[in-house]
């Protein structure tokens, strides 16, 4: 259940938040459900969020959205 609604929320916030900060706030709930605890899970999904949008965004020039974010990342 929880992370089923974490991937729904995922989905809703993606473009309102960015990809960043909308991966790490999926991340949170997933990675508590699978035994982390919270500092662990927002570690985690911070790094996540950062390393995959350089990789993908500024690597590969795929475009993902960069939300709340857009004056550190660049606005997209």
């Amino acid at each position: 259940g929880l992370v089923v609604a974490a991937v729904f929320g995922y989905a809703l916030l993606f473009e309102l938040l960015g990809f960043p900060l909308a991966t790490a706030v999926m991340a949170l709930p997933v990675g508590m459900a699978f035994g982390g605890n919270w500092k662990q899970a927002l570690a985690g999904g911070v790094g996540l969020g950062v390393m995959l949008y350089l990789l993908f965004d500024k690597l590969l020039d795929v475009v993902l959205p960069t939300g709340l974010l857009s004056f550190i990342f660049g606005g997209r």
